[in-house]
């Protein structure tokens, strides 16, 4: 084998290496842009949640605390009878 064929060989062989280099660097993108749509995504979510909760925490305090303030006034309402 020539040197010429021998280095036709290696640049032919380069040229498949970049092409898959290339796939490769396109498929790590892709799967990075992906995981950050699902990071953003699943961030909106927990914001829901976060809001549904305080919301219903709010709820539950007002609620506990119209309870207390009832009992606290049939106590009341029962000494002085």
């Amino acid at each position: 084998m020539t040197t010429e064929q021998r280095i036709s060989r290696l640049e032919g062989a380069y040229e498949q290496v970049d092409k898959r280099l290339d796939d490769l660097n396109q498929s790590v993108n892709g799967l990075r842009d992906e995981m950050n749509s699902r990071f953003t995504e699943m961030r909106g979510e927990m914001n829901s949640l976060r809001s549904e909760m305080n919301s219903r925490l709010n709820t539950l305090t007002i609620v506990m605390f119209g309870t207390g303030v009832t009992v606290i006034g049939a106590v009341i309402g029962l000494y002085f009878a």
